[in-house]
């Protein structure tokens, strides 16, 4: 009996104890998987997120994993950092890219060492999103040089491209991105590019960096233009609005951008100028472009009276050196 006892004492303890060893192997968080890529290159994904890549070989694309070697990529959704270690030699292309892009709504970091010797074309993949519907930009965080990244693109006879486009951001020399937000020009009306608006409506959008921070926005819209709709994203912030202007002149559009406590990460504020005039304009604008009308139909009428007075004295002057021919030729 007792030694029964004991053994049921053992087990109870180390089963207390297991928790401990799982959350120690990741400095106080869990693993969720681990395995082995490729030759001499490991993968450890955590319960925070963060996927860490170490060894010395080169990653695959995520993809495309051999036979044998096993694949990370099904746990895309939940990657949010990708860490890789010093020592790995490369990336292949499309490492880190699927064609459904599943990876957009959370994988906002990847921070690549300066022992790589080799980074493919489109190590991400390049999701656009509509700018009335908000960016949540992502960085690239390159231990080296900018000169070094340029280097591993640029092939005699092409064209430089690397593929990090739409909402990447790439930093070098081991700086951090630091929250920021910026006015992203949305829909254009009639054609009309850059900060030229035409008569309405237009949309307004926030592209930002924000870590892995909950943020909100706050927007003010002054000058000559009007909020028609509010843009919100799944949780109810407002990433965007629609505007119309109502009168020519500068409209301009502010945004803050907030952490959860209400103190501010960054703000910016962009101009617009409004050119024409839209159907509903105020007192003092209809006056003025009744003005307009009358002013261009009375220089009109002035216009062809001058030019009909001119016309009538051309053709009096024509009529009397006829007469005087014809007298003259009488006398002959």
């Amino acid at each position: 009996m007792k030694k029964i006892i004991s053994t049921f004492l053992c087990v109870v303890m180390l089963a207390t104890f297991i928790p401990f060893f799982a959350s120690a192997e990741g400095d106080g968080r869990n693993v969720v998987d681990s395995g082995t890529c490729a030759k001499d290159v490991t993968w450890v994904l955590y319960d925070d997120g963060e996927l860490v890549f170490s060894g010395t070989g080169v990653i695959p694309p995520c993809y495309n994993v051999e036979q044998g070697y096993d694949r990370w990529s099904k746990y895309f959704p939940q990657v949010k950092v990708i860490t890789i270690q010093d020592g790995i030699r490369g990336i292949s292309k499309e490492a880190f890219a699927t064609e459904r892009e599943i990876a957009a709504a959370s994988l906002y970091k990847i921070t690549i060492p300066d022992s790589v010797t080799y980074i493919g074309e489109d190590i991400v993949a390049a999701k656009l999103m509509s700018a009335q519907n908000g960016e949540r930009l992502s960085a690239i965080c390159f231990a080296g040089s900018e000169e070094k990244w340029n280097s591993f693109f640029s092939k005699p006879g092409q064209k430089y491209y690397d593929g990090i486009v739409g909402r990447w951001e790439k930093y070098f020399n081991g700086e951090e991105p630091k929250p920021h937000c910026m006015i992203k020009y949305g829909r254009y009306s009639n054609n009309e590019y850059g900060n030229q608006v035409e008569e309405g409506p237009f949309a307004v959008g926030v592209m930002y960096y924000a870590g892995d921070m909950d943020v909100s926005f706050e927007w003010n819209v002054t000058g000559t233009t009007e909020i028609l709709q509010e843009y919100k994203d799944g949780n109810g912030v407002v990433t965007g609005l629609e505007l119309k202007p109502f009168k020519r002149g500068n409209a301009y559009v502010s945004v803050k951008m907030l952490d959860k406590d209400g103190n501010v990460l960054d703000s910016t504020t962009q101009k617009y100028t409004t050119k024409k005039i839209a159907p509903d304009d105020d007192f003092k604008t209809a006056l003025n472009k009744i003005k307009a009308q009358i002013e261009k139909v009375i220089n009109a009428e002035f216009s062809l009276l001058f030019f009909g007075l001119i016309a009538a004295y051309l053709g009096f002057v024509y009529i009397m050196d006829t007469i005087r021919l014809t007298i003259n030729s009488w006398f002959k």
